[in-house]
C-alpha cells in the first residue's frame, strides 16, 4: 500500500465454487477446461468478450472430444484428434503453440445430451497493442470466488513475489483493479481480469482489497510467469 503493509487477520475462508486461471501462455481461445471425477475433459468456464463466447455454442459443462486446426490452417499442423479423457497437458499445445489470428476446431458433447456439435474458435495472441509486448507476467496470486465475491485462495500468495512483500494475505476479497470494480461471479470477471492483470513484467497493477479491518489499497507489480 501507499505505507507499511498492515498485517491484517483474513476474512473467514470460503469454500471456492470457481477459480480464475490467469493465461500466460501468450495465446488463447477464450475457455478453460478442467477433468471431472470421470476423467472427462469438460468446459470450466467461457471468458466473456473473448472467441470462444463469440462462437456462441459452448457452455460450461460440454465435453471435449476432439480437438484440431481449423479450416483456415493449411497445411494443418495439429490434425484433429480425439482426446476424451486424455490429460490436458497432452493436447493444450493445439491452443497454445497454434498459428495467432488462425483458428482451432473443437468437437464437444452438450453437457445435459448425448448431441455432439463442432466449433470453430480463433486463437488470440495476447498482447499489449500500445507496447507489442507480450501479455506474459501476472501479479503472484491466485483467485477463488463464493457468489459474487472474489477473494485469494488458500495458499494463494506466491513466496517471494511482489504481493507477498506488499502483504496481501489469505482470504482476501478483491474490491476492485485500477479502480474498476470487481464485485461479481469470476464465470463474468475472468476476461477483464486477464487483461488488468497481465501485463509487461514489473509493471505495476492498483488493487483495492477487504481485510478484516477494512478495504486498503495496494500497488503490486507484475513478476510472475
Amino acid at each position: 500500500p501507499l505505507f507499511e503493509a498492515p498485517v491484517k487477520l483474513a476474512p473467514r475462508y470460503m469454500a471456492p465454487d470457481k477459480k480464475y486461471i490467469p493465461n500466460l501462455s501468450g495465446v488463447s481461445c477464450g475457455i478453460s477446461f478442467l477433468q471431472n471425477e470421470d476423467g472427462e475433459v469438460v468446459v470450466d468456464h467461457v471468458q466473456r468478450g473473448g472467441p470462444a463466447a463469440q462462437n456462441g455454442k459452448i457452455r460450461a459443462g460440454d465435453v471435449l472430444l476432439e480437438i484440431g486446426d481449423g479450416p483456415d490452417v493449411d497445411p494443418l499442423i495439429f490434425p484433429m484428434r480425439e482426446v476424451y479423457k486424455l490429460p490436458i497437458d497432452d493436447w493444450s499445445e493445439i491452443i497454445k503453440k497454434g498459428i495467432p489470428q488462425t483458428h482451432a476446431k473443437f468437437v464437444f458433447k452438450k453437457y445435459d445430451s448425448d448431441e455432439k456439435y463442432e466449433a470453430v474458435v480463433k486463437r488470440e495472441l495476447l498482447i499489449d497493442l500500445e507496447t507489442g509486448q507480450e501479455k506474459l507476467y501476472t501479479v503472484g496470486l491466485a483467485f477463488a470466488s463464493h457468489g459474487r465475491s472474489i477473494y485469494v485462495d488458500m495458499g494463494g500468495v506466491m513466496d517471494a513475489s511482489s504481493a507477498s512483500k506488499e502483504g496481501i494475505r489469505d482470504g482476501y476479497i478483491l474490491k476492485a483493479i485500477e479502480r474498476e470494480s470487481m464485485i461479481g461471479k469470476v464465470d463474468d470477471l475472468q476476461s477483464r481480469m486477464n487483461e488488468l492483470l497481465i501485463g509487461p513484467k514489473n509493471t505495476p497493477v492498483n488493487m483495492i482489497f477487504q481485510t478484516a479491518s477494512g478495504n486498503y489499497a495496494f500497488r503490486i507489480m507484475r513478476d510472475v510467469r
